[in-house]
C-alpha cells in the first residue's frame, strides 16, 4: 500500500514538473511572439515624408470643397507633382446615378486630341485583310492564341471583328476577356467597318468606364510633362462624352462632382460646367 502511494506521489510530482516546463514555453512562446509582434510594429512605422517648400505652396492654393477652373485645377496638379518620373494625370467623376434603379454601366470609347501612349498593335478578326492591320486572325490565330502560343500584350494590344467572327471567338473569351480586349459592340471594336476602327485605335481611342458597383469613373487625361492647354484638351474631349452618356432616365445634374489628380499629387475639385 505504502509502494503505491509512493508510485501515485511520484506520477503527480512528474505531472507537475511536465505542467511546469509547458507553461515555462507557453511564456518563452508569448515573450517571442510579443518581440515578433514589436519588429512588425516597428517596421511598419514610416518615415515622415519631407515635402519642399513649393509642394507646400502649391497644396495650400488648394481650396477644399471648392471646383477649381480648370486651367488653375491642372496648374496645382503639375505645381504639386513633384517625383523624378512623369507622372500620369488622372480624372475622377463622381455621376449622380441610383445604383439601385439603374444599373447601367456607364461606358465608352474616346479619341483625345493628345496621345500619350504608344500606338497601339492591333489584331483583326475578318475574312479579309484589313489596311492598317498589324495581325490578321483567322482559326489558326485563334488556335495559337487558346495555346497561348500567341499572348495578348506581347503580340497585340488590341482586337477587333467582323460581326461574323464573334461565334468562334468565343473559344478565346477566357483569354482576351481578363486582358481587356474582347471585342465589345460598345467599345466600337465588333464592327463591319474595321478599317474605320482601326483608324480610330491608332490616333489613341481607348475605352472609358464606371465602376461596376460605384457611379465613378477614373480615367486619364495625360501627362505632367503635357503643357496645361493639352491637358485641358483632353479633359474637355472627355468630359463631352460623359455628358453625351448620360442615361435618360438620370434627372437634373449627371456630374456631381470632378477631381483632377496626378499620380503622386492632392487631388484638386475642378468645374464641369
Amino acid at each position: 500500500m505504502g509502494k503505491k502511494k509512493n508510485v501515485d506521489k511520484t506520477i503527480e510530482e512528474v505531472k507537475e514538473v511536465k505542467k511546469a516546463d509547458e507553461a515555462a514555453v507557453a511564456e518563452v512562446s508569448a515573450a517571442k511572439s510579443d518581440a515578433e509582434e514589436g519588429k512588425k510594429k516597428v517596421s511598419k512605422k514610416k518615415k515622415a515624408k519631407v515635402r519642399g517648400e513649393k509642394y507646400k505652396s502649391a497644396v495650400a492654393k488648394i481650396k477644399k470643397g471648392v471646383d477649381h477652373e480648370v486651367s488653375e485645377a491642372i496648374k496645382l496638379v503639375k505645381e504639386s507633382s513633384y517625383g523624378k518620373f512623369d507622372a500620369t494625370v488622372e480624372l475622377h467623376v463622381n455621376l449622380s446615378i441610383d445604383m439601385e434603379k439603374n444599373k447601367t454601366r456607364i461606358q465608352f470609347a474616346v479619341a483625345l486630341p493628345h496621345l500619350f501612349q504608344k500606338q497601339k498593335r492591333v489584331l483583326a478578326f475578318n475574312n479579309d485583310t484589313v489596311p492598317g492591320a498589324d495581325l490578321m486572325g483567322d482559326d489558326t490565330t485563334i488556335n495559337k492564341i487558346a495555346n497561348g502560343d500567341i499572348k495578348p500584350r506581347r503580340d497585340f494590344d488590341e482586337v477587333i471583328a467582323h460581326p461574323s467572327f464573334m461565334p468562334k471567338l468565343a473559344k478565346i473569351a477566357k483569354v482576351l476577356g481578363p486582358a481587356g480586349m474582347m471585342p465589345n459592340p460598345k467599345k466600337g471594336t465588333i464592327t463591319e467597318k474595321l478599317e474605320e476602327a482601326i483608324k480610330e485605335i491608332k490616333v489613341g481611342k481607348f475605352e472609358v468606364k464606371s465602376e461596376i458597383n460605384a457611379p465613378i469613373i477614373h480615367t486619364v487625361l495625360g501627362k505632367t510633362s503635357f503643357s496645361e492647354d493639352f491637358i485641358k484638351e483632353n479633359f474637355e474631349a472627355i468630359l463631352k462624352e460623359i455628358k453625351l452618356n448620360k442615361p435618360l432616365k438620370t434627372k437634373g445634374a449627371f456630374i456631381k462632382s470632378a477631381y483632377i489628380s496626378s499620380s503622386i499629387s492632392p487631388s484638386v475639385r475642378v468645374k464641369t460646367d
